[in-house]
């Protein structure tokens, strides 16, 4: 079994995932930016055995992210997307990542709202929360924005405790999703599950060998069955294979200046 997935760029930006679609079983694409020509391609894979997650934190055309669109323009090229015969069971849409500051909290309910109300058949949700590397200390300081977690690698129990509590929150509010989360082990609130899981495999009629479903890191939830389909291209901007997000934690030349 070979399933593939796109996590060393977007996949709206390198379409090497295109090559190998004869050669896996299955795959998962993301993609933070659900560009016109992006959606031409899936569209023409669209009975392929392809699951796509949607990356939209809320922060498109922020200095967040400044090469993105805002999460009510993703949310209507989904629409596009899912009207022209894209299978919405086959769709993710991932909050990824969260800044769990009240004002970061107040940004992921928005999203999932909207896109509740948007497109209401849409059950699946994934969350992170923000890594603050030593990197992106150094870019957040560099362009005047104060400083995250007092400069901790992670959030603050209080912030977490918040953030938990929101979560069930809309959990109820839609009993209908599915809040999922790979890694994170101070989210409870969370279903716990990988990135690709026993239940992508079952989304797409796969069979799952036994042996495969140890985790690849501490506190991955993935199944080791999960193959890369891109190739990282480093290079001064990195602009080559990802959107330059500001919180991205891919190193670029310009971190270690």
């Amino acid at each position: 079994m070979i399933f593939g997935i796109t996590e060393a760029g977007d996949a709206s930006m390198n379409y090497e995932w295109e090559e190998k679609l004869n050669e896996i079983d299955g795959c998962i694409l993301i993609t933070k930016n659900l560009t016109q020509k992006f959606i031409k391609r899936l569209l023409m894979y669209k009975n392929k055995p392809i699951i796509l997650h949607v990356s939209c934190t809320g922060y498109g055309k922020t200095v967040l992210e400044k090469n993105l669109s805002t999460y009510k323009e993703t949310i209507e090229n989904l629409k596009i997307l899912l009207n022209n015969g894209w299978d919405i069971n086959r769709t993710v849409f991932r909050i990824d990542p969260i800044i769990p500051t009240k004002k970061g909290i107040q940004l992921f309910e928005n999203v999932l709202r909207t896109v509740k109300e948007e497109i209401p058949e849409l059950k699946r949700f994934r969350i992170s929360v923000m890594d603050n590397y030593p990197h992106i200390q150094k870019r957040f300081k560099k362009i005047g924005l104060p400083e995250l977690y007092s400069n901790y690698f992670q959030a603050s129990f209080s912030e977490f405790k918040e953030l938990n509590e929101k979560i069930k929150e809309l959990k109820e509010i839609y009993s209908d999703i599915s809040i999922e989360s790979c890694a994170e082990t101070k989210l409870p609130e969370t279903e716990r599950l990988g990135c690709v899981s026993e239940r992508d495999f079952e989304i797409l009629d796969l069979h799952l060998d036994n042996k495969e479903l140890k985790g690849q890191r501490k506190n991955c939830l993935c199944v080791c069955a999960k193959k890369e389909l891109l190739t990282y291209k480093y290079n001064q901007t990195g602009y080559n294979h990802c959107y330059g997000c500001l919180y991205c934690y891919w190193k670029t030349e310009q971190d270690f200046e």
